[in-house]
């Protein structure tokens, strides 16, 4: 495409040249939007989109001075592939509009499969559309109530905290209200956020006395609470020898552990180990003159995010592992602690 641009103006040669060179970036706009149908809000064509790729064809362009006013006169071309992207995002905008009037009425006729499918690929696509003739947050709180319509209140509730957090007003305010409605989320819910979404790794060891061994109980039960938070997990503590699996607590050796999570592709590792003594396991102490169970159990943390490679928090906490109880009971009363009084609390988010 070939358009001249023209400007007078009393500045200077330079600004007359970039007022000639913009009215032919405005002509190319005019031109494409002549040729596709637009139903959204009227705007400014030259604020519509970016005309890139135009450039001024060698040896046409033309300056003169006349009373005092620099004209300039310049012819721009402007490759037909970026016309074309252009186009086909315009259309792309316009294909949204009617998807987004039709996911509506299928929301209000309760025909929820069918506006979640729509609604999901606006989402996806809005970024890439021109003269969408709505605003992305209206989509995303209709689906956030959409969820809450089926009672999927851990998904609504995600987009809900992401319109408080991401959204200006009046999105935020409403979803902000729409969140406070919603029946009280796990316990292990804030670990999506902290842990970004992403799938995570468990390394999970327990000793009594003796080697290090893969902890099968508190890993159901750790997975368990990660399902609660919508997180994917995987254990990959079987994927390590026994030198591996002690290595992280007595050294903070984490190459074999990164390495079988990015095996697996998952983004943060979550390791917990059960450091029982056989010498006080179901024994009493003297606390204060009273015969009290005594503490047997020391249980190690970390959080290790695989591109850091190093531990991003970690800790540790004492704990009764007793006579009576099960492996099963000392794995739910461990995750309990762990995530209540110190990944909620305190574990910073993953980056």
């Amino acid at each position: 495409m070939y358009r001249v641009g023209h400007a007078s103006t009393k500045s200077d040669e330079a600004t007359a040249r970039k007022l000639a060179f913009d009215d032919a970036l405005a002509q190319f706009s005019q031109s494409i939007l002549s040729s596709v149908k637009v139903s959204g809000p009227d705007t400014q064509v030259t604020s519509s989109f970016d005309i890139k790729g135009a450039e001024i064809v060698p040896g046409c362009l033309y300056i003169e001075k006349e009373h005092g006013a620099y004209k300039c006169w310049v012819q721009v071309s402007y490759p037909l592939q970026e016309k074309q992207k252009i186009v086909d995002r315009i259309q792309l905008g316009e294909q949204l509009n009617s998807l987004w009037a039709s996911a509506k009425t299928d929301f209000n006729k309760s025909n929820y499969d069918s506006a979640r499918q729509k609604m999901q690929r606006i989402i996806s696509e809005y970024e890439k559309a021109l003269y969408v003739s709505f605003p992305l947050q209206e989509v995303q709180l209709c689906m956030a109530d959409l969820c809450t319509e089926l009672k999927d209140f851990l998904q609504a509730r995600q987009w809900y905290e992401h319109l408080t957090k991401s959204a200006g007003s009046p999105w935020r305010e409403r979803a902000s209200e729409r969140l406070n409605s919603l029946p009280a989320p796990p316990r292990s819910w804030p670990l999506h956020d902290r842990f970004g979404g992403s799938k995570v790794a468990l390394v999970c060891g327990k000793r009594e006395g003796g080697a290090w061994q893969h902890d099968e109980d508190l890993s159901a039960v750790l997975a368990a609470e990660l399902r609660d938070a919508r997180l994917e997990s995987v254990d990959v503590t079987s994927h390590l020898s026994g030198d591996d699996l002690e290595d992280l607590p007595r050294n903070l050796q984490i190459d074999p552990v990164i390495a079988a999570a990015v095996h697996e592709n998952a983004p943060v590792v979550l390791a917990v180990y059960l450091d029982i003594d056989p010498q006080k396991r179901g024994k009493t102490e003297r606390v204060f003159d009273v015969d009290a169970p005594a503490i047997d159990t020391k249980v190690t943390f970390f959080v290790i995010p695989a591109v850091a490679r190093s531990p991003s928090f970690y800790g540790s906490f004492k704990e009764i592992a007793g006579g009576a109880n099960t492996s099963d009971a000392l794995a739910k009363h461990a995750a309990t602690i762990l995530i209540q009084n110190y990944l909620v609390p305190k574990c910073p988010p993953v980056k």
